[in-house]
């Protein structure tokens, strides 16, 4: 049976691709992001995958010529390949020109995960690493999804030849119970693993069989077969079911899961329902809709590129800013798909041989250029890593007991405390030790101890449950609430880089209820939108690395305001709040940059160790003045 062509699937791929763009640009209306949901479109296009594939297999199969791996492949090749090349080509003298040592390294890795269909691996392991730059200027990001694709490109057609040869007539229910097991993996895995859920195909792969197990069942049960009314509602109702999840579901939603069955199931209802004489199905197959969808692919590819490196260069976009990377994302679409898209896809147009060697030339260029830009990034970064790393090299004269270093187990109890010193127990984020380095080198006869993890501020294990690594944080809040965890301890300073204030509330409370009144909330200090080290790197020059820093300050409100409301924190419970801006800074906008020909960090927010022992010295009396003063 000859597959037939359904104009109304180019026009679900508009309403796809148009909502990740809309999400992607962040349009803004009356103070509220429109098509907070938008990221949902991914979902719209991985059913759509899934129906369109499979039905070419079926059909395929069926014929007289029968199914042939070498010619989905090499279909597929088609498809993805030309424009991809296009884009990454494209991308790589912007790159070039505008990314900082680390951005430039950060990039040509990405690029070479994308050529080996892994970037969703390379992207779930690169942002969960604390500090990552923000998501949306890395002008790969999104081909994690072209990696979820391109891998079930290669499993499923065997997959569905494997059901073929030997359970044929049970191919629904096979299909319907991998499916199954799928959505409940990522039912179970998305509060644990965030990212392994968001970018990993184990728990995408529902969605694609979605459009798998609708493919057979149109199959076996076409659609002239279903009542007439179910084809006039239904696609009414799918089309509710994306529209409330493109407006009302947002990012923190538990996703991959259950509430990812509503742009599912209504992408569902509009494919198998879906008819000529129906009003929405004909509204999707007009000319506009139709025409985007057949550009979806490319601007899906271009937008991303364009919006990260629009970001780069304007960090704070205006409106019209971001009317100019649209008007770019159309134009480098349309062209992409006239040039290059069209020519490569016709077979009659380029041959198999010369598209074969095209492809494998452009691998091997793409390949060696990103490895250059590679070691380029790494070879400035040497010098640059070694002295991050200084300051969680303890040797400054004093006792510090930090676990997560030595154990990986998170738990301080593991630290002895000693009999013949004060014991300090230091409570934070990343940020807890700059506070060790600061206090310790005022107090060098007190023994510290760490409870600190990458991102874990102290909270409740209930808090913790809320957040994007539960397992981890609840792990350390449990160690942090518990009975012994302020055993032999005499006093205890809290630091984060902005920490919820609920959470530092309900610790400091915490304590109290304990009897430990020795408390200290320290400040913090500023934070940059890039690293201090790439600044550093690209212009060795003091005086441009402190203006670049002083223009591009991290200025959101709950960094700004984060003093203030511990300030109140502390009034509230009877603590200290030691202020580092107070000591550190002239005024408020001006706040050393270098000390000693070194800058205060080499990263966006962790003191340098030169930073921490000038802080040391000019917050001493400050910290004299509490507790520390007196023990």
């Amino acid at each position: 049976m000859k597959l037939a062509y359904r104009p109304e699937i180019d026009g679900l791929r508009t309403i796809a691709v148009l909502a990740v763009i809309a999400y992607h640009l962040e349009v803004v209306l009356g103070g509220r992001q429109l098509l907070k949901g938008g990221f949902l479109g991914v979902d719209i296009f991985f059913v759509i995958s899934g129906f369109l594939i499979t039905s070419i297999i079926m059909s395929e199969y069926h014929s007289p010529q029968g199914f042939s791996l070498g010619n989905f492949y090499e279909r597929r090749a088609r498809r993805l390949l030309p424009a991809l090349f296009t884009v990454i080509l494209f991308s790589f003298p912007v790159a070039w020109y505008l990314l900082l040592p680390s951005q430039l390294e950060d990039f040509a890795k990405s690029v070479l995960s994308t050529l080996a269909f892994g970037s969703n691996f390379y992207w779930h392991i690169g942002l969960q690493e604390y500090g990552a730059e923000s998501a949306q200027l890395k002008p790969l990001l999104h081909t994690w999804t072209l990696a979820i694709e391109e891998q079930y490109y290669i499993f499923f057609p065997l997959i569905l030849l494997t059901i073929y040869k030997w359970c044929k007539s049970h191919t629904v229910t096979i299909l319907l119970a991998l499916l199954l097991l799928s959505l409940q993996f990522a039912v179970y895995i998305t509060p644990i693993d965030h990212s392994f859920s968001f970018y990993m195909l184990p728990t995408r792969f529902w969605e694609l069989l979605t459009g798998s197990l609708l493919a057979n069942i149109l199959y076996y049960h076409p659609k002239a077969k279903n009542d007439t009314l179910l084809k006039k509602a239904m696609p009414f109702i799918g089309l509710f079911l994306i529209i409330h999840s493109l407006f009302f579901v947002d990012f923190e939603s538990n996703h991959p899961g259950f509430i990812t069955l509503l742009p599912v199931l209504g992408t569902v209802l509009i494919i198998w329902f879906g008819n000529r004489d129906e009003l929405f199905t004909k509204v999707l197959s007009s000319k506009l809709f139709v025409g985007i969808g057949l550009i979806s692919y490319s601007l899906y590819l271009w937008h991303y590129p364009i919006f990260a490196f629009g970001r780069i260069i304007e960090a704070t976009p205006t409106w019209q800013n971001k009317a100019l990377w649209l008007l770019l994302t159309f134009a480098f679409s349309l062209a992409s798909y006239v040039l290059v898209e069209q020519p490569f896809r016709n077979k009659r147009m380029i041959k198999i041989k010369p598209f074969l060697l095209t492809s494998a030339f452009m691998t091997a260029f793409i390949s060696l250029t990103a490895f250059s830009m590679m070691e380029t990034g790494k070879a400035q970064e040497i010098d640059i890593k070694a002295e991050m790393h200084k300051r969680l090299i303890w040797g400054d004269g004093f006792e510090v007991c930090q676990p997560i270093r030595e154990t990986d187990t998170l738990d301080h109890r593991g630290c002895n405390t000693s009999a013949d010193k004060k014991n300090i127990l230091i409570v934070g984020d990343s940020m807890a030790p700059d506070a060790t380095r600061i206090v310790g080198n005022a107090f060098p006869n007190f023994r510290y101890i760490i409870s600190n993890c990458g991102g874990c501020a102290p909270m409740t294990p209930k808090q913790a449950a809320e957040t994007r690594h539960p397992e981890r944080f609840k792990k350390i809040s449990k160690i942090r609430y518990s009975k012994d965890a302020l055993k032999g301890i005499d006093g205890v300073i809290i630091m984060t880089l902005m920490a919820d204030p609920r959470y530092i509330e309900a610790y400091v409370k915490h304590l109290k209820n304990n009897g430990m009144s020795n408390v200290i909330i320290l400040g913090n200090y500023i934070k940059v939108k890039d690293k201090v080290s790439d600044y550093y790197l690209k212009h060795n020059n003091q005086k441009s690395v402190e203006k670049l820093v002083k223009n591009n300050l991290f200025t959101a409100e709950k960094f700004i305001n984060y003093d203030t409301l511990m300030v109140s924190i502390a009034k509230k419970y009877s603590i200290d709040f030691v202020s580092i801006k107070n000591d550190a800074c002239s005024n408020d906008s001006d706040c050393p940059i270098f000390i000693a020909d070194k800058p205060f960090s080499w990263d966006k927010h962790h003191y340098s160790v030169e930073f921490s022992r000038h802080l040391s010295k000019v917050m001493k009396e400050s910290l004299f003045n509490t507790w520390l003063g007196s023990l």
